[in-house]
């Protein structure tokens, strides 16, 4: 079932971004034919996989539990993903607070039928680079007329039954633990009393749960199928499988479709299993499943790296994050006893009835000291999202050497040792702990649906660039969005925003205004608080063209000098 619905996700936004670069635009017909196609794709793995049809085989009590109390997690934190309080719209957790305003924008300028492949709704100009394929996929249910609340609630929900199970099928509850259950010392202070609180979230190593599913919605793809990969992958290279054709193609497409859904996890199992397969002197393997999906991915890895331009933001930075902080007790802190499971670790893997798992093992292991000082990404703990997969790969090599050879009780202890933490991080969090954080007032986002009633759909507006901003919510294209966003993307915006300041203080106003494309500029409440005790000339050189009592919008064409 897991399979099915991960083949079903990849071939309806493939399908979708081929039709909507034949079209030029996404429409009701793309989306159908796109959600049918991927729908057969999932119905054929449903028929041929007949051992993928079980979620979670073989699951146990104990086990069981975990799981359940894993999935109520996500069912809360994606119930109340977008919901409206008395006064505004919220979201449950403050990691929420600008990057779900991202994707929604994102998933909403697509719907509403922008030119495809889409210009950079936040920074007017350039085109769209961030890997996209699960908003395209909300996509498509916001333009057959589901709402956004519910889309984003259903996908978020199934993607992590499909992550439990996927987790489970590689390694057990160990998995499904190492990853929503991860966590280091940070939290162990809540064996005396403190009251319930995410310390961890304090630390670099935050939870995986809270700082990466329910924020970075493209791993809600990339986990379950890069999962899938990985334990495709290795199970052949172990001499535990021979892989049928169908199941070739059907990794070679997972393994693909990450690029367009997540970039970070694209690059490093292809490294990491790439290095595993030459290894491992398995031509086949990498002629018959790697080398089709690598080629297959790389258009994406260059159109979203502007050509491997973007290169420059690798930087080099030793100790990730850790600062001037001692080393030993930054790892200590943000890892805690994982640091004790990844020793045993590698002290079995040297012993002569593990040495087939070595050269899975040693590279992973290098390849997690690299990537603690070779930074992919200007944000360095971005980072984490190379790093927690080589945490999974080391935790796959403690299941496989020496944690599934204890008995259930000391294994019970190691699982609450390990996961102690990362499940005081997730109570933490759930409703009746966390009161929810604003994202927008109710008020100024019908002021602002009212206010752009008039303005074109490829209009360009300028802004105030804040993360969540009202005319953003609805889909609106701006000539800058929030600077953190536009950084973290790898764009230099900095020319931008000095050029939108001038605009806003009316200083060769419509010159700029013109050479940056903008055709609307936008007065709200956002833009009076940061601009107010301005009072540039195009207020009364413009037609205001909106709606809202309380929100004017100035067109640019309506200029005459």
């Amino acid at each position: 079932m897991a399979l099915a619905f991960l083949i079903h996700m990849a071939v309806s936004t493939f399908t979708a971004i081929v039709l909507g670069l034949e079209v030029g635009r996404l429409n009701a017909l793309i989306a159908v034919a796109s959600l049918l196609s991927g729908t057969a794709a999932g119905i054929w793995v449903w028929l041929r996989f007949k051992e993928e049809r079980r979620l979670f085989p073989g699951v146990t009590f104990v086990p069981a539990l975990l799981y359940g109390f894993i999935i109520f997690a996500g069912l809360a934190h994606f119930l109340y993903l977008l919901y409206f309080s008395p006064h505004g719209l919220k979201t449950l957790h403050l990691n929420n607070f600008g990057d779900l305003s991202l994707h929604i924008q994102y998933i909403r300028y697509i719907a509403g039928g922008a030119h495809f492949w889409p210009d950079n709704p936040g920074f007017a100009g350039d085109l769209l680079r961030y890997p996209l394929g699960i908003d395209i996929y909300n996509a498509l249910w916001e333009i057959l007329g589901v709402p956004i609340d519910s889309h984003l609630f259903l996908t978020g929900l199934v993607m992590t039954i499909v992550a439990v199970s996927m987790l489970h099928r590689w390694m057990g509850w160990w998995g499904v633990g190492a990853f929503f259950l991860n966590g280091g010392l940070a939290n162990w202070r809540h064996l005396w009393p403190t009251g319930t609180e995410d310390f961890q979230n304090a630390v670099a190593w935050k939870s995986f749960f809270l700082s990466l599913w329910i924020t970075q919605r493209g791993f809600l793809f990339a986990i379950p199928a890069g999962v899938y990969v990985i334990k495709t992958i290795t199970e052949t290279l172990l001499g535990e499988r021979t892989l049928r054709n169908e199941e070739k193609v059907v990794c070679a497409i997972l393994w693909a479709s990450l690029s367009w859904f997540h970039l970070h996890t694209f690059f490093i199992l292809t490294l990491a299993l790439g290095i595993f397969i030459v290894l491992y002197k398995k031509p086949r393997l990498l002629f018959e499943v790697a080398l089709p999906a690598v080629v297959a991915g790389l258009f994406f890895v260059v159109f979203s790296t502007k050509g491997l331009s973007k290169a420059g933001i690798l930087h080099l930075q030793p100790g990730w994050t850790a600062g001037q902080e001692n080393l030993f007790k930054f790892w200590l802190v943000n890892l805690g006893p994982w640091l004790i499971f990844a020793a045993a670790s590698l002290f079995f893997v040297f012993q002569k009835s593990y040495a087939q798992l070595r050269w899975i093992a040693i590279p992973a292991f290098v390849l997690f000291i690299v990537f603690t000082v070779v930074m992919v990404a200007p944000w360095d703990w971005d980072n984490i999202k190379v790093l927690l997969w080589l945490y999974l790969f080391i935790a796959w090599i403690a299941w496989r050497t020496w944690l599934t050879k204890l008995p259930s009780w000391a294994a019970l202890l190691i699982g609450f040792v390990a996961f102690f933490s990362g499940t005081i991080s997730i109570v933490s969090s759930l409703p009746g702990n966390s009161s929810g954080v604003e994202l927008y007032q109710t008020v100024e986002l019908w002021d602002a649906k009212a206010a752009l009633t008039d303005v074109p759909a490829d209009s360009v507006l300028a802004v105030a660039p804040d993360p969540n901003h009202p005319a953003m919510f609805w889909g609106a294209k701006v000539a800058m969005g929030y600077p953190g966003h536009l950084w973290s993307h790898g764009i230099d915006a900095t020319a931008r925003e000095n050029q939108l300041e001038r605009i806003f203080r009316g200083d060769e106003w419509f010159s700029l205004a013109k050479s940056i494309g903008v055709t609307h500029i936008y007065w709200g409440e956002n833009e009076k608080r940061k601009y107010g005790m301005l009072n540039p000339p195009w207020l009364n050189r413009l037609k205001n063209v909106s709606r809202s009592q309380k929100i004017q919008v100035y067109d640019l064409l309506s200029y005459t000098e």
